[in-house]
């Protein structure tokens, strides 16, 4: 006797142009949006990740379609097709940490603008008033949390978001053969930067101090030997959570005499991969970690430790909270308020301030290499915001003994 499979649920709302479907595709399942992609010219998928509301997101997309279908016809182009074509068609295709930020800051974007505003009325008294409204945190929109008094640079980080949709609106073509966007509404504007950016840096002391009580906060026992990795090779901590044991190679040579380490491209902010020499410490550390960790293959070398997968830079970043506490508490037991001041949090920061005292340390090496081993694309980026000016080298400045003398004259 053939066994039935259960019903799949569906659902298709709107018409021809702005056709969407809401369906499942396990009985039971998460369900999923499908609509007819004009500017792919194929159709596009997206994962709901819940089993809610799907009809009535179905409904919002089919109006959000019809209406870029009008603005196309008229050859205007209002915030809420602006948005909506470039999630479904850059948003909807980042990882999910991205595509989560991206349409946060559509949410802030079209609740400030308003979803009807026509692009074309969008000039520089409006983004002035974003500016003020920001800073002075009376700009509110339903569903996202905004701090009460953000730093120029979040406030900047946001225009950048909106400099980056109209740069792709740009480059997108109607068809009739028109650009998506006919002039840049941020030609020429001064999007704010921090004028005293918080740039701490973690001295090796605070790291020595921290390192005492790191394994303590941590269940596993892994953390102490992950602030090594930290100390030693300066990635980003994004990457350190993601090294699976596939990334550590053993064997010596001339030219690796410690092994080498892999950082992977899918776990690097710039989407870089590469092969990085071992020192003595970084190899004690990844030998540690396998002691208590004993995988091979495809496996993380720090597994999540509730469910499946690696650790979060946020579970990371706890871990790191929780042992600069213990260290704060050790040094007041031994009643010396001077070290548990030195060991506050660092304003603005946490495992960035290991990473700029790791570029700090080696700036008297050449920055390329230096740029290569620590994951920087730009020499520019790691001199502009990494590496920091300290009383040792500038007496060293201060003192060089070398002249510039007249050259040997020319027969």
């Amino acid at each position: 006797m053939t066994r039935k499979l259960p019903r799949r649920w569906r659902v298709t709302v709107g018409g021809y142009g702005y056709r969407v479907t809401a369906f499942e595709r396990i009985a039971g399942g998460v369900l999923y949006l499908r609509w007819w992609d004009r500017g792919r010219n194929n159709w596009a998928p997206r994962s709901l990740g819940h089993r809610d509301r799907a009809e009535q997101q179905a409904r919002e997309l089919a109006g959000a379609l019809l209406a870029a279908n009008e603005a196309e016809h008229l050859g205007g182009l209002t915030v809420s097709d602006l948005f909506g074509r470039f999630d479904r068609v850059v948003t909807a295709h980042a990882e999910p940490r991205a595509a989560a930020e991206d349409r946060r800051r559509i949410a802030v974007w079209t609740a400030y603008l308003g979803s009807a505003r026509p692009m074309a009325a969008l000039d520089r008294a409006t983004l002035d008033q974003f500016v003020r409204a920001r800073r002075a945190g009376t700009l509110t929109v339903p569903d996202v949390k905004l701090s009460a008094r953000p730093t120029d640079r979040t406030i900047g980080a946001d225009l950048e978001f909106l400099r980056r949709v109209c740069n792709w609106a740009l480059s997108v073509t109607r068809s009739n053969g028109k650009p998506l966007l006919g002039a840049h509404p941020l030609a020429r504007y001064a999007i704010p930067r921090n004028a005293n950016p918080r740039c701490p840096v973690a001295t090796y002391d605070r790291y020595l101090a921290i390192r005492e009580h790191a394994d303590a906060v941590d269940r596993q026992r892994l953390f102490g030997a992950f602030l090594d990795l930290v100390e030693g090779l300066g990635w980003r901590v994004s990457a350190l959570c993601s090294l699976w044991a596939s990334d550590v190679d053993l064997a010596l040579t001339t030219a690796r005499p410690y092994g080498r380490i892999r950082k992977r491209a899918e776990s690097d902010k710039m989407g870089v991969e590469q092969w990085v020499p071992m020192a003595t410490g970084v190899r004690d550390a990844v030998l540690a970690v396998l002691e208590r960790n004993p995988v091979i293959g495809d496996t993380p070398l720090f597994p999540a430790p509730k469910g499946r997968g690696a650790w979060s830079r946020h579970h990371a970043k706890d871990l790191l909270e929780r042992a600069e506490t213990a260290a704060r508490e050790a040094a007041l037991k031994r009643d010396d308020p001077e070290a548990a001041a030195a060991l506050a949090p660092l304003d603005g920061s946490d495992f960035n301030a290991y990473r700029r005292a790791w570029a700090t340390a080696r700036k008297h090496l050449p920055l390329k290499d230096v740029a290569e081993a620590g994951g920087w694309k730009s020499t520019d980026t790691l001199v502009r915001c990494y590496t920091q000016v300290d009383d040792e080298t500038i007496f060293a400045v201060v003192s060089e003994t070398r002249k510039v003398r007249a050259g040997r004259a020319k027969p």
